[in-house]
């Protein structure tokens, strides 16, 4: 890995200072510069007011909005602060900076306690927000990025503005209330979006906004576009005056500030039509950035669907908004899809497989894989690292790395964050009070090791992938090419925590040396395949490589050898394998590839493989060993069905109404969304299947989905702790929720599942305020509203393979999350609009109901 941070530090070498620099004549003509190959970029995404304070005097504007105490207030980092760390981006390999809006922002919203920190509350589409800074400090920022040869993205948002009315009802029945304590306006200043009120005629005709409520169906076109989102004051993108506004508006930026590129917020809460104008039509976006040169300016879209595993609907919908024949709109989107998937694959332990359903599905809807943008976490969702550790986050990494499709790193990635918004500069929200700007952090030097492998060659940013090897059962191999022209790349990953046997790979290439380019966790050893093109290895837990194919060609040798075979059928119990070893040394039969499980024989061999911890669906097994030279031989592999029986062994009822705290006295969140009450169980089934778990769970109010939740559900979080029969664990207190279990029982794994997270821990560094070590074999989720149910299925590997699940110990509590704050939800003396009431966030115990403890007989 040396050789690849070598390169890093010549980047930062090479690069041009700009913590000093103030906008000259000189400056000036560095804002604009001729677009890039948007393809071959690394995009660095910064959430401003948490990156760096490079202007402490603008940072409190003395409104009552900052408080770096707090995730809803101001912490005062800027765009100086950006410009001032230029060095320390480019470090890691990334040649483009996303930042959240510049813009004059709504600093304080009384209607819901926060703060437009973020910059997605516009109050004013053209001016600079003053804690942003200056518009002199934005072109001191764009004239620097530009000078080093990197670019700048601005976020914008043309779905709404930020919230200055509250409506509700329709027709005749419309309530409507201005949000008269907003700080520092009560209304935008910027013509025509200062029509706020719907009591004045003539704003209510001007229909600068949508009268509408809040958005009740997330699956209706019409309500989604016309609709507010968040009760943020929907804009009638219907409307030309509201059209021209937002043209003019945004390319402002780019004619005075030289901006490169757009990240655009909300796209598919506004209708296809307006992305079409926006961008292509007369004075739209393109016009204008064309006219300072910039040819390729491009624009990556939200279009955030719910995906799940092999279903390509999000894949298509999301697809409607990007360029289709005949009818431009986005040039590019965010890829949320590919994004799920890649946290349940290398977070959660998911089967590889889907992975390679998924690449294929964005080839079939997207045609390009390059016009999307790649990202494993941001400001609106949990950190990777909050289920996952810093083993899978650089497998993650790697594969995100080595496809097409534009990578972005979230600020924070390279020093480990955990917190959303949590703060890079000392004196910021989260920070722990110290900086995170060290360059010599192990992601920090890792992320300039793949930006230096990406641009070594064109397969990994211009070529086609390939995949040939992935699991259909849990965790283990994910086998890809990259070709371009003549060009190839193989890369092999381990998201397993188990030592993988990677038997028979098929790479199509006979008689092959590869040669390792890259390696994580494993040797950088040359390897041959065979003259059917197929090559075996043993590859360590969490780890990687890369091979280049050398030009020249090796003996050709057949790898395959020793026999195994089986019964015909479905498996439902414990069956009997046979075969020959054919002479092997070491030799053992390995079931779904893991080595660390296969089970010794030799010569002539029978032995009875168990189904307890085998999932249901396809499985494979092989012999493996080694000849005398050391050289891992495999046979053919034996390929058969596992079917499960679920058996119920414990039920228990919970009262009807008893969702309100230990004491009796907790209350929900004000806003609406909580009026169906969501923490409350009614009953619990446990079934098992050998040493596989289901939990279903019947609640008494019908399911919310009412914010689109990918997990299918909202308003609730379920927190379940597991004790096994031979715990040797001592850790009673349940993680960040100020409580301990009853009954004295101690907790092996915890499991923390919600609309938009599913994370899984085991007890090794828990403690009150500490969730433990993160696993990766999370449980799948399913949801049945006509039932009311919701089921959480554990396969073996999430209790790392128990002989038998007797004695096991359950309990669960319910309370709900805020992904937003990736914590617990706030809960104060009163309920707020998004807070429970009835106690205090530091003391009392953040649980709405629970069951009695239930043991698995």
């Amino acid at each position: 890995m040396k050789r690849f941070y070598f390169f890093s530090v010549l980047l930062v070498i090479a690069s041009v200072s700009c913590s000093s620099a103030k906008i000259s004549n000189q400056n000036e003509a560095y804002l604009h510069v001729p677009s890039p190959d948007w393809s071959e970029q690394i995009i660095y995404f910064v959430l401003t007011d948490r990156f760096y304070d490079g202007n402490t005097k603008n940072s409190n504007q003395k409104k009552g909005e900052y408080d770096p105490s707090t995730i809803a207030k101001y912490s005062g980092g800027d765009l100086s602060g950006v410009t001032q760390k230029i060095d320390y981006i480019q470090g890691l390999g990334a040649s483009a900076v996303w930042i959240t809006p510049p813009v004059a922002n709504q600093w304080w919203d009384p209607m819901v306690n926060y703060g437009g920190y973020h910059g997605y509350w516009a109050e004013n589409l053209v001016k600079v927000d003053k804690h942003m800074g200056t518009l002199e400090e934005y072109k001191e920022l764009s004239a620097c990025l530009h000078k080093n040869n990197m670019y700048l993205i601005q976020d914008i948002v043309p779905n709404h503005m930020g919230n200055f009315f509250r409506i509700s009802g329709s027709g005749d029945e419309i309530e409507f209330e201005l949000n008269k304590k907003s700080v520092p306006v009560s209304a935008p200043t910027q013509v025509p979006f200062n029509k706020i009120n719907w009591n004045k005629k003539s704003d209510r005709e001007a229909a600068i906004y949508h009268w509408t409520g809040s958005i009740s169906n997330f699956d209706d076109d019409t309500n989604r576009y016309t609709h507010q989102l968040s009760d943020l004051d929907d804009l009638n993108t219907e409307n030309p005056v509201v059209i021209e506004a937002l043209k003019k508006s945004y390319g402002y930026w780019i004619k005075e500030v030289g901006v490169d590129a757009f990240r655009v917020d909300t796209v598919k809460y506004v209708p296809h039509e307006f992305w079409n104008e926006f961008f292509h039509g007369s004075g739209g976006i393109m016009q204008t950035a064309q006219l300072t040169g910039r040819n390729n300016f491009t624009a990556f879209g939200e279009a955030w669907y719910g995906s799940t595993a092999f279903d390509d609907t999000g894949d298509k919908q999301a697809a409607s908004y990007v360029d289709q024949v005949g009818y431009p709109m986005l040039p590019a989107l965010l890829n949320f899809s590919l994004q799920t998937d890649m946290v349940e694959v290398f977070a959660r332990g998911k089967s590889t497989d889907r992975l390679d359903y998924r690449l294929t599905s964005l080839k079939k809807h997207f045609g390009d894989l390059r016009t999307l943008y790649n990202f494993l976490d941001n400001h609106d969702m949990d950190r990777f690292l909050v289920s996952a550790n810093v083993e899978d986050l650089e497998t993650a990494l790697l594969f995100m790395y080595t496809i097409p499709g534009i990578p972005i790193i979230y600020y924070g990635t390279e020093q480990e964050f955990e917190g959303v918004r949590d703060s890079m500069f000392s004196k910021g929200y989260g920070s722990g009070g110290i900086d995170h700007f060290n360059t010599e952090s192990r992601i920090y030097t890792y992320l300039a090791d793949l930006a230096s492998l990406r641009r070594s060659c064109k397969a990994f940013t211009q070529g086609d992938v390939e995949v040939f090897a992935t699991t259909n059962q849990g965790a283990g191999i994910l086998a890809y090419k990259s070709i371009h022209a003549d060009t190839i790349r193989l890369t092999l990953l381990n998201t397993s925590e188990n030592t993988i046997l990677a038997a028979n790979l098929d790479t199509e290439l006979k008689n092959a040396i590869l040669h390792p380019v890259f390696a994580v966790r494993e040797r950088k050893q040359s390897v041959s395949t065979d003259d059917n093109g197929f090559v075996s290895l043993l590859l360590s837990p969490k780890s990687a490589l890369v091979y280049e194919v050398a030009r020249e060609k090796s003996v050709g040798e057949n790898i395959l050898t020793g026999t195994i075979h089986g019964p015909t059928g479905i498996w439902k119990n414990p069956r009997t394998l046979s075969g020959s070893t054919a002479g092997l040394l070491d030799a053992r039969v390995v079931v779904d590839g893991n080595w660390e499980l296969g089970v010794p024989v030799s010569g002539g061999f029978n032995t009875t493989i168990s189904v307890d911890s085998l999932s249901a669906g396809q499985h494979s097994a092989v012999v493996a060993g080694f000849d005398t030279s050391g050289r891992l031989l495999v046979s053919e592999p034996y390929v058969f069905n596992v079917e499960l029986t679920y058996d119920l062994v414990a039920s228990v009822t919970d009262p009807i109404g008893d969702d309100t705290g230990p004491n009796g006295n907790y209350t929900y969140p004000k806003d609406e969304t909580f009026n169906d009450k969501q923490c409350d169980i009614t009953n619990v089934d446990v079934l098992t299947a050998g040493s596989h778990l289901n939990l279903v769970l019947t609640m008494n109010s019908p399911i919310s989905s009412s914010w689109g939740p990918p997990n299918g559900f909202d308003h609730v979080a379920f927190y379940i702790y597991f004790s096994l029969p031979d715990s040797t664990s001592t850790e009673t207190a349940m993680p960040k929720q100020n409580a301990t279990l009853p009954d004295s029982m101690t907790w092996d794994y915890f499991s923390q599942i919600g609309g938009w997270m599913n994370f899984f821990y085991n007890s090794i560094g828990a403690g009150a305020d500490s969730y433990g070590t993160a696993m990766v074999a999370g449980p799948d989720i399913t949801v049945d509203r006509e039932n009311q149910t919701l089921t959480f299925a554990y396969s073996s590997e999430s209790f790392n393979n128990p002989i038998t699940l007797s004695g096991m110990k359950i309990y669960i509590a319910t309370y709900d999350y805020d992904g937003m704050s990736a914590g617990n939800r706030l809960i104060e003396e009163t309920a707020g609009e998004w807070s429970f009431g009835g106690g205090s966030y530091k003391t009392s115990p953040l649980i709405m109901d629970d069951i009695e403890v239930v043991q698995i007989p």
